[in-house]
């Protein structure tokens, strides 16, 4: 499979500018994301408003690939950047398969991080 696949033959990069939101936490996950320039975070918003970053995503790189119906974080471009942007019912049951797979191993790591950050914070 290359790493553009379905993405890169059915369909034009969206712009978004800075600071412009992509998706946002709770809302249904019905699309699929592949950034071709910029650069997107993903966060989750705190009580308060603090935000929590889960990850930075770059050129090449997938996201929007959460397991459940909705979204488990927020993703907001951090500066100008084209997004490629696929229906989840577009794209063919392998390459799906294949990136929720490559999420959900990136979504535990990212989580195991974030435990180990609050656990030593709260120890020192």
């Amino acid at each position: 499979m290359s790493n553009g696949g379905a993405f890169d033959q059915s369909c034009a990069p969206t712009l978004f500018a800075r600071h412009d939101e992509i998706y946002r936490e709770g809302k249904p996950a019905e699309f699929i994301y592949k950034i071709e320039s910029g650069c997107v975070r993903t966060h989750n918003t705190l009580n308060g408003g603090r935000r929590q970053i889960d990850a930075f995503y770059f050129p090449g790189e997938f996201f929007g690939l959460d397991a459940h119906a909705v979204h488990g974080s927020s993703a907001v471009a951090v500066i100008p950047s084209a997004i490629r942007i696929m229906s989840r019912a577009a794209g063919d049951v392998v390459t799906t398969q294949h990136l929720l797979t490559l999420t959900a191993g990136e979504m535990n790591a990212s989580r195991n991080t974030i435990d180990s950050c609050v656990s030593a914070r709260k120890s020192a």
